[in-house]
């Protein structure tokens, strides 16, 4: 039998870091993680034998000194961030530095009074947390959602970071065409492609003429 080895296999930077931390913080006191730090069954049930707790966190949370909470790697909305503090949640937060500068550029985006657009998919976790703030967004994930864009409004387009990068890009050209004379900008930390993952943030801004 020929076995054949994945190019890319493992996890994110992100999630890696995250698991750390919380193997770390589980040696110290009671650790809870605010929904589900990775999604390999076997790393689950190994936290699990260390302590950790795993909690919905859709759940309201009951406060206690001596637990931490953590928030996982992929991130949330500032609203649920403030929700866990007024219940009194001793929080660390490991949200993955790509997905922070996500939430950052796209809280710039809509500074600019630009309508905010996330291509991704609305049910996963982290497009969960960068729409949480905008109740107006438009999620796209696929040609099907074009026509959810509203009309004669400047976008300000972010990308969901484990997104495929030829997606991304077919999306943004499909967006770009229909803005047509409207301002549209572009602003992304990354895209899942293993040759760019760690590169800086990328604005494109533009207005079809």
């Amino acid at each position: 039998m020929k076995v054949i080895r994945a190019k890319q296999m493992g996890m994110c930077f992100g999630v890696r870091d995250a698991l750390v931390q919380v193997e770390k913080l589980a040696q110290e006191g009671e650790t809870a993680v605010l929904g589900a730090l990775v999604h390999n069954p076997v790393l689950r049930e190994q936290l699990r034998e260390a302590g950790v707790h795993e909690l919905d966190p859709e759940q309201e949370q009951r406060a206690r000194p001596e637990r931490v909470h953590v928030i996982t790697a992929h991130g949330v909305s500032e609203k649920q961030r403030m929700q866990w503090k007024l219940q009194g949640l001793r929080l660390h937060d490991t949200t993955c530095p790509l997905v922070h500068r996500a939430h950052v550029r796209l809280a710039e985006l809509v500074g600019q009074g630009l309508h905010p657009v996330v291509i991704g998919t609305r049910t996963h976790v982290e497009v969960r947390g960068l729409i949480g703030d905008y109740p107006e967004v438009t999620v796209i994930g696929g040609e099907e959602d074009l026509g959810d864009l509203p009309e004669k409004v400047d976008l300000g387009v972010i990308a969901q970071t484990t997104q495929p990068l030829e997606q991304v890009l077919k999306l943004l050209e499909k967006i770009r065409a229909r803005a047509g004379g409207r301002r549209w900008c572009f602003a992304t930390p990354c895209v899942n492609r293993p040759k760019i993952a760690r590169r800086p943030c990328a604005i494109f801004v533009g207005r079809r003429t």
